[in-house]
């Protein structure tokens, strides 16, 4: 219907699009023949001391999350983050 319409309004003579059969398809990525060495795992030491700019990446969330499970404080998250930042700081120094 539509490609009768196509000729009744247009001039010339209409050709039928052909369907598309190629699809580009990115080349896979080869795999290394070279071996890669496993590092041996590195050990980690639990600390509760946590610097400043670790809890600047944190969300407030986060924050309050940590204060609770380390010294059992709840903080107010309705304050700015980086007052919650310097209280949690404050209280992992008292800690120490």
């Amino acid at each position: 219907m539509f490609d009768f319409l196509k000729a009744l309004l247009s001039f010339g003579k209409t050709e039928k699009q052909k369907p598309v059969t190629d699809v580009y398809k990115p080349p896979r990525a080869k795999k290394s023949s070279v071996s890669s060495k496993k590092s041996a795992p590195k050990k980690t030491t639990k600390s509760s001391a946590v610097s400043k700019s670790a809890f600047e990446k944190m969300t407030k969330k986060q924050i309050e999350d940590y204060a609770k499970k380390e010294f059992k404080v709840d903080l107010d998250r309705r304050k700015k983050k980086a007052d919650l930042v310097e209280e949690v700081v404050k209280l992992s120094k008292k800690s120490k």
